[in-house]
């Protein structure tokens, strides 16, 4: 539409659908008004000149600004949710490597008393078929009751064996 054609909704009288609508809205809404006839004016220019007003470039540049500006916020909003995820993998990873680590740990430690354990078993076990050489156990040496059993002769017999031995006696 031209402008002159819209200039000429200014002047135009009101159809019946017109003033029935701005009637309704008066009567419905309560709105108080200072002035009736400019706000059933600008109901009848609304009604009629809806359509060329959501045609107009006017309206495409905001209605396309709108959108982009929804559109960023809708991204943002994805961006966010996308680094809040990132965020939690890499924590839950570093728990699952921490984890992982502690059950190492846990392993080696068990994989250590196993074979200590092993180990313990077969000393025992050696000992107790006789082929370990037990360890000598320190021994004190009593002290003679009395002096005369300190200083005693050896009698015949005492004497150790000599058996296939050039022994001096």
């Amino acid at each position: 539409m031209a402008k002159k054609e819209l200039t000429d909704h200014a002047t135009a009288a009101p159809t019946s659908l017109q003033a029935r609508f701005a009637d309704w809205l008066l009567n419905k809404t309560g709105v108080q008004v200072a002035d009736a006839d400019s706000f059933k004016a600008g109901v009848r220019l609304a009604t009629a000149l809806r359509m060329e007003f959501q045609a107009s470039p006017e309206n495409r540049e905001a209605t396309a600004a709108e959108r982009e500006s929804r559109a960023k916020e809708v991204e943002d909003r994805r961006a966010a949710r996308e680094a809040t995820a990132e965020e939690r993998k890499t924590k839950a990873e570093a728990r699952a490597a921490a984890a992982k680590e502690r059950a190492e740990k846990a392993q080696e430690k068990a994989k250590a008393a196993a074979e200590k354990a092993e180990a313990r078993a077969a000393a025992l076990k050696a000992k107790a078929d006789g082929k370990a050489q037990p360890k000598p156990k320190a021994t004190r040496k009593a002290k003679p009751a009395t002096e005369e059993a300190a200083v005693s002769t050896p009698v015949e017999g005492d004497q150790p064996s000599t058996e296939g031995e050039d022994a001096p006696w």
